[in-house]
């Protein structure tokens, strides 16, 4: 096992992934996670050894004020045992305090045991995403894990025991974590709960595994100096799957960022008509877009609401590409809403593609579909990998679920296009806020709207050189027949593609590459190396890669690896880098080019 902080992460056992994490975690009125500081004294900052274990011990919350806890764990031979104590030093509300476990997505599938008070049940980890609790009232749970033995792939029988609270558990594949995650306090309990100072919590969960004994079989670490070599090909292109067209958000800083790159699609725009600075949002929106056609998104309570906006729209002569509209509470297109906004752009005149689904993430288009079964428009969602864990690991995970995401999205829209966006790092907003969102003093945007004003939604890796080859992984991910559009970050500012300085982002470098590709058809990457990401595009008759297969290959790993590819001189690329090459009259040949050393 490995740990970080208040976590156990990755734990093992005879070479077989048991557990991702077993965690003390805490979560405020809004469902924001408080963070667990670790307390600086002993010989490791909050770290003792005792024995066959370990302690932790620190305080929790924004300045380390609302609580202390204390983590112990214990082996004993086969058995793990983690118990939490929470103490609260101040009193203050929470929505859940105490353990949780996320275990593997990998797991999806196999059989799993439930023990409940009053019996057992058997189940499976779901394979399709779950849109709710696929257990609940949990005591104990049963399944076995593999592990890829020398003499081959064998069973480890695990068994997992809950004290100290309700456990229930739920798929956290939906926010594209690679995660099932059973906690604590079921979601069934009334939440915010008021916590008096001096209530205690204490939870423990305790695993027991039984293996075949056959020995650990970890890989070899490589050396971080070292460079790997990996072989990479392309598929070959389908004329059916073609790269969705890319475009980006309107700027929600204090300040309007620069008009679109020439390539993108249309701005979209999110407005509330309810917010009385709607007119300067729209008319940033306007500016940005460089004379493109917005993609509006109506956030309102009842129908009318809408009329003001249209109103502007059409008497400015507005271009509108698409227009989404949803419940100020829900998230969702409830019907009477896309009723009424049909009827009223009808009435104005106005021509647009009119957009359903939620403009939160994929877990309430999973859970409220069929609300919208009589709708036969295009629909869409949002994506944030940041929603539970804000860690490096966690970026890098949420790649693989952002296929599965769009998988089941695809599959809820019953031929129905796609729109996916936006997609950011932090939330852009909190769905399941319990108080008020956060506005701008006056009805002005002149300190900036929105994400600007969300706790967590702006994160320094927006910059980050290395989120170009995140960006291109994500967009590989989701390049799935039927997705027609992506819309990734803001056009400027702290979460935007251009910085305070007016300097392009490598992430938006990278876009702006896609986006010259959009429309073409779509090669998959075949690699030998898990970290290496990509695609390859058909260069379109009328664009300036006409007659070209441009491979667009990214590093997600922490170590150099040179990439090889037939016709095409080898390459290496540094961890977070990407590249970016081009071949005249060649396709790309199915199969790989050698194998990794």
């Amino acid at each position: 096992m490995s740990l970080r902080g208040a976590e156990i992460d990755d734990i093992t056992f005879d070479g077989a992934l048991i557990l991702r994490s077993i965690r003390l975690i805490g979560r405020d009125e809004d469902w924001r996670t408080l963070p667990m500081h670790l307390d600086a004294n002993g010989p490791q900052t909050g770290f003792h050894r005792t024995g066959e274990g370990f302690d932790l011990h620190g305080r929790g919350g924004a300045d380390g004020s609302l609580f202390r806890w204390s983590l112990a764990l214990q082996i004993d031979g086969d058995a793990l045992v983690v118990t939490a104590r929470v103490e609260a030093t101040t009193s203050f509300r929470r929505n859940r305090l105490g353990l949780i476990v996320l275990h593997p997505p990998d797991l999806a599938g196999r059989p799993l045991a439930v023990e409940h008070p009053a019996g057992t049940t058997t189940t499976t980890f779901p394979e399709r995403i779950s849109p709710h609790q696929p257990a609940r009232d949990i005591g104990a749970l049963s399944w076995q894990a593999l592990t890829a033995a020398a003499q081959g792939a064998a069973a480890v029988d695990c068994d997992l025991r809950f004290t100290g609270d309700v456990f229930e558990m739920e798929d956290q594949r939906n926010w594209t974590d690679a995660s099932f995650k059973t906690y604590s306090t079921p979601l069934s309990e009334p939440f915010p709960v008021e916590l008096a100072r001096g209530t205690v919590v204490h939870q423990s969960v305790e695993l027991r595994c039984a293996g075949p004994g056959r020995g650990r079989t970890s890989a070899e670490e490589p050396d971080p100096g070292r460079s790997l070599s990996a072989g990479v090909a392309f598929g070959a292109e389908d004329p059916t799957i073609t790269l969705p067209h890319v475009t980006t958000s309107v700027s929600n800083g204090p300040g309007a960022g620069p008009q679109m790159f020439p390539a993108f699609g249309p701005l979209l725009c999110e407005l509330d008509p309810g917010f009385a600075g709607w007119r300067a949002v729209l008319d940033r929106a306007v500016r940005e877009s460089g004379g493109r056609a917005l993609d509006l998104r109506l956030i309102v309570e009842q129908p009318d609401e809408v009329n003001p906006v249209l109103d502007v729209i059409r008497d400015a002569n507005i271009a509108i590409d698409r227009v989404g509209v949803f419940d100020r509470s829900t998230h969702v297109s409830e019907p009477h809403l896309l009723v009424g906004l049909r009827r009223t752009l009808d009435d104005r005149g106005i021509t647009a593609d009119l957009l359903g689904g939620t403009r939160a993430h994929f877990t309430e288009l999973n859970r409220n579909h069929a609300r919208l079964a009589e709708w036969d428009g295009p629909l869409s969602f949002s994506i944030t990998p940041f929603m539970h864990d804000r860690g490096g690991h966690q970026l890098v995970e949420s790649i693989a679920m952002q296929r599965l995401v769009a998988r089941d999205a695809l599959d809820i829209a019953q031929g129905r296009p796609l729109h996916i966006g936006p997609i950011t790092l932090g939330a852009r907003f909190n769905a399941v806020a319990t108080t008020p969102a956060p506005s701008p003093n006056e009805g002005t945007i002149s300190e900036g709207f929105g994400a600007e004003l969300v706790d967590g939604a702006t994160d320094q890796r927006q910059s980050s050189p290395s989120l170009a080859a995140w960006v291109l992984a994500s967009v590989a991910a989701l390049t799935v027949s039927g997705v027609a559009s992506l819309s990734y970050f803001e056009a400027s500012g702290a979460r935007g593609l251009v910085d305070a300085d007016g300097h392009k982002t490598a992430a938006a470098e990278m876009l702006e590459v896609i986006a010259t590709l959009s429309g073409g058809a779509v090669a998959p990457l075949l690699s030998d190396h898990p970290a290496i990401v990509g695609l390859a595009v058909a260069g379109r008759g009328d664009g300036a890669d006409a007659g070209t297969r441009v491979a667009l290959v990214g590093n997600l790993s922490d170590t150099p690896v040179t990439v090889e590819m037939d016709e095409v001189d080898s390459v290496t690329l540094q961890p977070g880098a990407t590249t970016r090459i081009a071949i005249r009259g060649h396709s790309f040949p199915a199969g790989h080019a050698s194998s990794t050393t």
